[in-house]
C-alpha cells in the first residue's frame, strides 16, 4: 500500500519535472528553430535558383515551354517531388551521413549543427548561382552535414560507407544518364526523325512516350509510399499509364496536329508576305536605278548636242 501511495506522489512530481525540461529545452532552442525556419526557406530559393535549371534549362533553350510556363510547372511538379518521394534522400542525409547516436546524450549539438549545415549550404548555393555555376544542392548538404561531423565527433562520427556510396552515385550518375540519353536519341532518330513523313510519326510516337514516363513514375510512388506488393504496385502503373497514353491519343495529339499545322500555316504565309515585300522593293530600287540612269543619259545627249551646234 505504501509503495502504491509513494508511486501515486512521484507521479504528479516526475511529470512536473519532466514539463520543466520540456519547457526549459524549447526556450533554449526556440531561436535556432526560428533560424532554421528561415535558413530552410533561404535554402529552398537557393535550390529553386540552381538546380531548376537542371530540369527545365532545355525545355526553355529549346522553346518548348516559356520562362513563365517553366516556373509554374517546377512549382508544381517538384512540390510534388519533394513530397511524395523526397523522403528518401532527406531521410539518407538525415541519418546516413553522420552517426546519430553519438549525439543521444546531446540533443542540442545536433539541433544547432543542422542549423549550421542550412546556412553554409544555402550560402554556397547562392554564391555559386551569382557566379553562374551549375553545382548540386545534394553535394553542397552532403559536404556540408560531413564537415559538421567532422568538426563535432572527428572521423569516428561519419558514417563512411554511406559516403562512399553516395560519392560513387555522383560517378555513376552522369554515365548512366549519358547512356539512356544515348539509348533514347537512337530510338527518336531512327523511329520518328528518319522516317519520310517525321510529324505523323512523332504523334503516333507521344503515347508510348507518356505511357513509359507515366508508368514509371506512379511505380515509384507506390512502391515507397505504399506497403502494397510489387505486382500490385505494376499493375496500378501500368493501369494508369494506360489511361493517360489513350487520352493523349484520342485528344492531346489530335490537337497538337491542329496547332502545329496552323503554326506552320501561319508561318509560310509570314514568309511569303516577306518576300513579295522583299521582291517588290527590290523592283522599285531597280526602276529608280534605270530611272536615274535614263535622266542622266538624256542629260549627257543634251549636252552633247549643244556642244556640236556650237
Amino acid at each position: 500500500m505504501s509503495t502504491l501511495t509513494m508511486a501515486t506522489t512521484l507521479i504528479p512530481f516526475s511529470s512536473t519535472i519532466s514539463i520543466a525540461f520540456i519547457d526549459a529545452f524549447r526556450n533554449d532552442v526556440l531561436w535556432a528553430l526560428m533560424m532554421g525556419i528561415i535558413l530552410a526557406f533561404v535554402l529552398g530559393f537557393a535550390m529553386g535558383a540552381n538546380d531548376v535549371a537542371n530540369a527545365f534549362g532545355t525545355s526553355v533553350g529549346s522553346k518548348v515551354l516559356t520562362l513563365r510556363q517553366a516556373y509554374i510547372l517546377a512549382v508544381i511538379f517538384e512540390t510534388l517531388g519533394a513530397l511524395l518521394i523526397g523522403y528518401n534522400v532527406t531521410d539518407t542525409v538525415r541519418k546516413g551521413v553522420i552517426d546519430l547516436t553519438l549525439y543521444e546524450k546531446q540533443p542540442k549539438e545536433i539541433f544547432v549543427g543542422q542549423i549550421a549545415i542550412l546556412g553554409g549550404c544555402s550560402l554556397w548555393l547562392l554564391i555559386a548561382t551569382l557566379a553562374r555555376l551549375p553545382v548540386s544542392s545534394t553535394h553542397s548538404i552532403t559536404g556540408a552535414t560531413v564537415g559538421f561531423g567532422l568538426m563535432t565527433r572527428g572521423i569516428i562520427g561519419i558514417q563512411w560507407r554511406k559516403i562512399v556510396h553516395i560519392v560513387a552515385s555522383w560517378f555513376m550518375s552522369p554515365i548512366l544518364s549519358g547512356v539512356v540519353s544515348s539509348i533514347l536519341y537512337i530510338v527518336l532518330d531512327h523511329s520518328v526523325l528518319r522516317r519520310k513523313n517525321p510529324f505523323r510519326c512523332g504523334l503516333r510516337a507521344l503515347p508510348i512516350f507518356y505511357w513509359l514516363c507515366i508508368a514509371f513514375n506512379v511505380f515509384t510512388v507506390m512502391l515507397h509510399l505504399s506497403k502494397l506488393p510489387m505486382w500490385i504496385c505494376a499493375l496500378i502503373s501500368a493501369g494508369c499509364a494506360t489511361i493517360s497514353a489513350i487520352v493523349i491519343h484520342f485528344f492531346l495529339s489530335p490537337k497538337l496536329k491542329i496547332w502545329i499545322n496552323n503554326s506552320l500555316t501561319s508561318s509560310t504565309e509570314r514568309n511569303d508576305s516577306f518576300e513579295v515585300q522583299t521582291i517588290s522593293g527590290a523592283t522599285e530600287l531597280q526602276d529608280n536605278i534605270l530611272h536615274q540612269k535614263c535622266q542622266t543619259s538624256k542629260a549627257e545627249t543634251v549636252s552633247g548636242l549643244s556642244i556640236n551646234e556650237g
